[in-house]
């Protein structure tokens, strides 16, 4: 019998990009997962993010922040079934001006804890018009894993990067 561990990233994934020392914003789309893909079939379908796995979607089941009006906050949630699951979105950056910083909130529930050597976290890369990366790898920060506590928002932070030369988007990555 195969074990799926579950774990939701917060309602309240952040993106910024710093376009000059004074002009930060948050640039992602749907990032507290309010929305669902007015496109898809299925409604748990997050708006604006592109998945890779079949076991991602937005849920009410846990909010970082409560739900203004109540009960229609969400967060993202994946089912481990996959030997990794994502969820990633992009946005258009200038290479060698724009800063970008990217964080998020992941959580695990007490009833069905991440475990093994499951780990889950978010991730920044940067890429060209051809889709090919640029500026070395992508940066990670893992948070969680089966030491993580349950029922606790853990954060997790990438940056502040300056998008490399050579860069036309920057990608931030939630991953299972």
């Amino acid at each position: 019998m195969k074990l799926n561990h579950r774990l939701v990233l917060a309602t309240a994934a952040v993106l910024s990009v710093i376009v000059s020392a004074d002009a930060a914003q948050n640039i992602l789309l749907n990032g507290s997962f309010e929305n669902s893909d007015p496109n898809a079939l299925d409604p748990f379908v997050p708006g604006g993010w592109e998945l890779n796995g079949n076991v991602i979607e937005r849920s009410a089941e846990a909010n970082l922040v409560p739900a203004l009006p109540p009960g229609e906050g969400h967060a993202l949630k994946a089912f481990q079934s996959n030997p990794t699951e994502l969820a990633f979105q992009e946005i258009a950056v200038v290479g060698g001006t724009d800063t970008v910083t990217i964080s998020a909130e992941l959580f695990t529930r007490n009833f069905d804890k991440v475990g093994g050597d499951a780990i889950a976290g978010i991730g920044l890369g940067f890429f060209d018009a051809g889709n090919n990366q640029v500026g070395g790898s992508t940066q990670f920060d893992f948070v969680m894993d089966a030491s993580s506590p349950a029922d606790t928002w853990i954060p997790a932070l990438v940056g502040p990067v300056l998008a490399p030369v050579g860069a036309t988007k920057a990608r931030m990555t939630c991953v299972w």
